[in-house]
């Protein structure tokens, strides 16, 4: 049976980033690649429905934020939907992000 698994922005297993930019500059912050996953060897499980937190609201999909006066976004947290197959391999599974930072 395949399992969802739900990370909110504020679980310790989030993804945490920081940015830097033009101070006070409104920013618009998404995940570059709806092809997102986990790997171990062979293995792939698919990561969806990505959430916004920390310095971020989440509106639809996407985190808006601004940077501070020094011009740094700290705590851009990102949360999203584990989809785990049933009968997965065991072991360690990593993967990586692409954020997109577009100015407002």
């Amino acid at each position: 049976m395949t399992q969802f698994i739900v990370v909110t922005p504020l679980d310790s297993g989030a993804a945490v980033f920081n940015a830097q930019g033009d101070a006070g500059r409104p920013v618009v912050v998404s995940v570059l690649s709806d092809k997102s996953r986990l790997i171990n060897g062979n293995k792939k499980i698919k990561i969806k429905d990505f959430t916004f937190g920390g310095s971020l609201t989440d509106v639809g999909g996407v985190g808006i934020g601004v940077f501070d006066s020094t011009g740094r976004l700290n705590n851009i947290r990102v949360g999203a939907t584990v989809v785990v197959p049933a009968n997965p391999t065991s072991g360690r599974y990593s993967g990586s992000l692409k954020l997109k930072i577009k100015n407002r």
